[in-house]
């Protein structure tokens, strides 16, 4: 076959499947004369699962009664980002462009806000209870708001309306009924992050896939437009926080002059909710701090870590935490000076927590002959 279209799905953290469509194509210089409108009409995969591929006609008639403005009860970027992936998503599937409403409802509307906006605009629905035992969930009702018929997409938060965003379009993309939903979700586990093996220079350590979209040449890349594309794609999985550098980390990561290179990732991040996060090399007191030592029991590297944590946190106040490795595959660590792991993680932990920070401690079990007494055990 000259051109082929594979299907894959992806499961998100709300258990929905997603449509991924990715073309691949093997031809000689002769098929691809023959099969020219094919080549024409090929897709690069860069859209992933949120391609938004235009529906049959047939099947774009189930969705004639949908809404043709979309409202934000409040502003922030998470809400815009959610009101533009609706505008996206239907313009794309369904070919339609919504009208876009700050607040007001004086027709039918697909309505976007927190359960909290529902209730400061004086929209009397009673979200389910659930709903506001944790955060990042979404409910999807039809119902009469205003005197007019709505879809409201409310969220136990901000970043809860956009995932709620992204499971409506969801179904639109597999051809669901939209008209009378009443669902809501939630996630099943609050800490949701992916981490990324890509080093300073450019490579990712085992990547097949091309150079990092996060750093090049030792410093972030200038054109973070992929990275905020990525971040796209993680919030559309439900995904809320990503480590961007290999874990075996670089301690450059931590220096004074490359912090604000990090806040700029954070920057594009944001707007979908995902949360920057960096692995850490625990020797980076010593490395680049100037400390003789990166013994976690001494006071001079505890007081480092937190005035390093702190630094971060005043670049970026929504900032993640960190993922460290250490005394694995060379790796420095706290059998250094013949210290635990649980002393070299919370002295990290420490400096994080009174910013809400979480630390990832990174550890090995290959088989269960190893003498856990002895600390220079690659663990």
């Amino acid at each position: 076959m000259i051109c082929h279209v594979v299907r894959k799905r992806f499961r998100s953290a709300y258990g929905e499947t997603w449509p991924c469509h990715v073309s691949t194509f093997g031809f000689a210089i002769v098929a691809a004369l023959l099969f020219l409108p094919c080549l024409l009409h090929a897709e690069t995969g860069a859209e992933a699962w949120l391609r938004y591929a235009p529906l049959p006609e047939a099947d774009r008639v189930k969705y004639a009664s949908l809404p043709a403005n979309v409202v934000v009860l409040s502003d922030s970027p998470l809400l815009r980002s959610a009101q533009q992936e609706m505008v996206r998503g239907v313009r794309g599937m369904l070919g339609t462009t919504l009208r876009e409403d700050s607040s007001q409802i004086d027709e039918a509307s697909i309505v976007l806000g927190t359960v909290s906006d529902l209730r400061a605009a004086g929209i009397d629905l009673q979200a389910p209870p659930e709903l506001g035992r944790k955060n990042n969930g979404f409910w999807i009702k039809a119902a009469r708001v205003a005197g007019f018929s709505c879809t409201v997409i409310a969220g136990s938060d901000e970043r809860g309306v956009l995932y709620g965003v992204f499971a409506f379009l969801g179904k639109i993309a597999r051809h669901q009924d939209v008209g009378v939903l009443d669902e809501a979700q939630q996630p099943y586990a609050p800490i949701r992050w992916v981490d990324q093996w890509d080093n300073l220079d450019g490579r990712i350590e085992r990547g097949y896939a091309g150079p990092s979209i996060f750093f090049d040449g030792g410093s972030v890349r200038t054109d973070l437009t992929r990275a905020r594309d990525y971040a796209r794609l993680l919030a559309s999985l439900g995904i809320n926080g990503c480590t961007i550098n290999n874990v075996n980390a670089n301690p450059k990561v931590l220096e004074d002059s490359f912090l604000p290179q990090l806040a700029r990732v954070a920057d594009v991040f944001r707007p979908w909710g995902v949360r920057l996060s960096i692995s850490v090399n625990l020797s980076s007191p010593k490395a680049v701090g100037g400390l003789d030592t990166f013994d976690p029991l001494d006071a001079r590297v505890e007081e480092w870590w937190r005035k390093k944590i702190d630094a971060i946190y005043r670049l970026v106040p929504d900032f993640g935490g960190v993922v460290v490795k250490a005394d694995s595959e060379g790796q420095l660590g706290p059998s250094t000076y013949n210290r635990t792991p649980a002393d070299a993680a919370n002295v990290i932990a420490r400096a994080l927590k009174p910013h809400g920070g979480v630390v990832f401690y990174r550890a090995f079990v290959y088989n269960h002959h190893l003498d856990w007494q002895q600390l220079k055990n690659d663990r």
